[in-house]
């Protein structure tokens, strides 16, 4: 009996994603065929087929199929549906027979054609949450992890670490959208923007494109979180205090050469305004995790398809990393940025954002007023703790005491300030490495609102 053996070498693996376009995927395959000399090979031709694995239906058919060398073929499928999961099937028939004959070869299981999302950052987005959590694995999320292979996506992401904000991300995206989610993990801890920037050292941003090329090619977005180690950078030899200052430059010099590299224009930038972390102590932590903050605000408002949301209401597992719960919500709250930014979808994710600071007229008792108009207010602010220490006012004498805040309006917060402040006042909002946790929300979301520094107000007569 005849025999032959085909199996591929390039172009696609068990539990791949395949980056789709318009609704279709194309798939290219490198396949080795080795049979026996009673097979007259100038008349034998691989083919691929695509089958739906949940009935059985073949839903593409290779278009392509181009003889290399002795034993290698590359053989193409064009137009693959989005959806699956898929089984891809290998064999070798006659070529212009209308036999049905063939003999099979590999066949690679468990396909998907969807969107593949690239997490990028330090330890919050490899995630490294501690502690149980209800968020199990899903078919048709799946994960291309560290060591080059594709799995079905399970916690932990990246083999060293712990549960991550992404997979909850992945599921409810994949509900709205109805076809599989992809990950692709490139996050690493403890870095900082330099080792991300192409302009300054750039080592793990050209390792994340080299695997976002051999892998996708093009991806649907990236997943940001990052910042911490920029924001605390008096803890690493390699970083000066001039980290958070230059942050958004920096930053933009990311997004922009990414987008050139992968030439994807309006690639997305899905980012995470940083959280809190309870090691405190250091000289000018709080200027220092403020201005971060501040910068991540701002790329959202700057760079055209950059995105933030806040984080600063969830809780941490350790000093510094959000817990399994913290990152659900994060999860969820990305999920809700992309449906609407990026699927067109009718999902409400923006936090309220400070967009205006007003200096009035000093009061008879001697004091300033300062009104803060936010905007991304869908129902209304409301102070959930009246009495946090929120917000901070500073002008060149020094620090003016917020005596009072309080929510004027939906989208108003006025405070009271102990003294008569100059024009040259700035204001600032939940900066502190660790700022109050209860801060003012919006009450149809329930969003807390984005951290601010160092704000400028109007003077307002």
């Amino acid at each position: 009996m005849k025999s032959a053996k085909l199996w591929i070498t390039k172009g696609i693996q068990h539990w791949a994603i395949v980056q789709q376009i318009d609704g279709y995927a194309s798939l290219a395959l490198e396949v080795v065929c080795e049979t026996e000399e009673a097979f007259d090979s100038s008349r034998m031709e691989v083919k691929v087929r695509v089958i739906l694995e949940e009935t059985g239906t073949t839903v593409a058919l290779s278009d392509k199929s181009e003889r290399l060398s002795e034993r290698i073929w590359m053989v193409e499928v064009e137009r693959v549906p989005a959806g699956g999961l898929y089984r891809i099937e290998l064999y070798l028939c006659k070529k212009d027979s209308p036999e049905p004959w063939a003999v099979r070869g590999e066949t690679v299981h468990h396909v998907g054609v969807g969107d593949i999302w690239v997490i990028a950052g330090q330890s919050n987005a490899q995630g490294t949450g501690v502690g149980n959590y209800a968020d199990a694995a899903e078919l048709g999320i799946h994960v291309f992890r560290n060591n080059r292979q594709w799995d079905i996506a399970t916690h932990p992401l990246r083999d060293d670490c712990g549960h991550s904000p992404y997979l909850s991300f992945a599921k409810e995206v994949k509900k709205e959208v109805r076809h599989p989610i992809g990950l692709l993990q490139t996050a690493v801890g403890a870095t900082w923007l330099q080792l991300w920037n192409p302009n300054e050292n750039g080592c793990l941003y050209r390792e994340m494109l080299e695997t976002i090329r051999q892998v996708v090619g093009k991806a649907k977005g990236i997943l940001w979180y990052q910042g911490e180690s920029d924001a605390a950078w008096y803890w690493y030899n390699d970083c000066n205090s001039s980290e958070p200052d230059t942050y958004l430059d920096r930053f933009n010099q990311l997004v922009v050469q990414c987008r050139n590299d992968l030439g994807q224009d309006d690639l997305p930038f899905l980012t995470v305004q940083l959280n809190r972390t309870s090691f405190t102590g250091y000289p000018e932590e709080n200027r220092s995790w403020g201005t971060v903050r501040e910068m991540q605000r701002r790329a959202a408002r700057e760079i055209e398809r950059v995105y933030v949301t806040s984080s600063l209401d969830c809780a941490l597992s350790d000093q510094i990393h959000n817990g399994t719960y913290g990152n659900r919500i994060i999860g969820e709250r990305l999920a809700k940025m992309a449906l609407a930014e990026v699927y067109g979808k009718p999902f409400r994710y923006q936090a309220p954002d400070l967009i205006r600071a007003e200096l009035k007229a000093p009061t008879a008792e001697g004091r300033s007023t300062v009104w803060l108009r936010f905007g991304n207010v869908q129902g209304n602010l409301s102070a959930t703790d009246p009495q946090a220490a929120v917000f901070r006012a500073e002008d060149g004498v020094g620090e003016a005491a917020v005596l009072e805040w309080k929510v004027e309006s939906k989208d108003v917060i006025s405070l009271s300030l102990d003294r008569i402040v100059g024009r040259d006042v700035r204001i600032h909002g939940a900066s502190e490495a660790n700022p109050a946790f209860m801060l003012p929300i919006d009450t149809t979301t329930g969003m807390p609102i984005l951290a601010f520094y160092g704000v400028v107000c109007e003077a307002v007569d």
